[in-house]
């Protein structure tokens, strides 16, 4: 095994945990850089201003709809290891309890993650996670910015 396939193990473990926690309603208070300007694109729109403060937000914001979750795995779709970076790309998969709602539902998302190496340890610097749907047509994409929807938000910075 090579140190590249190392991390990438070390890594999807790590992820495992913290996908467990999350579709659990919890934060994984350890996987985030400590100090880099990190930033959280999550399956529920929006996004932070670099920075832990601006993640944390997020965070609450999308584990507030969990409330229980189970059968959580991860394919890697691709692994990039570099010296002191990484990139994985990966399928989330899990059942998920969400709040208001009768029985658990698949919750499966593409994930991108960049890792940059503090010291001995491997920290998320970014994370972007949306739902794998299936393939939807022009104007079904373009519904979901077309501002006059009710609920459709302006986002920051644009």
């Amino acid at each position: 095994m090579t140190r590249a396939d190392e991390v990438v193990q070390e890594l999807v473990s790590r992820n495992r945990r913290s996908q467990d926690a999350w579709i659990n309603g919890q934060i994984d208070e350890g996987i985030f850089a400590r100090d880099a300007a990190v930033t959280l694109m999550n399956p529920f729109g929006g996004y932070n201003r670099p920075g832990k403060t601006g993640v944390r937000p997020l965070q609450e914001r999308a584990i507030s709809h969990f409330e229980s979750g189970s059968d959580a795995s991860i394919e890697v779709v691709q692994a990039i290891v570099a010296d002191d970076m990484a990139c994985l790309v990966t399928i989330e998969r899990s059942m998920v309890k969400f709040k208001g709602r009768d029985e658990p539902l698949p919750w499966v998302l593409r994930v991108t993650e960049v890792y940059q190496r503090q010291g001995d340890e491997w920290r998320r610097v970014h994370r972007h996670a949306d739902p794998l749907i299936h393939h939807i047509s022009i104007d079904e994409v373009l519904s979901l910015l077309d501002p006059r929807r009710g609920d459709a938000r302006r986002l920051p910075g644009a």
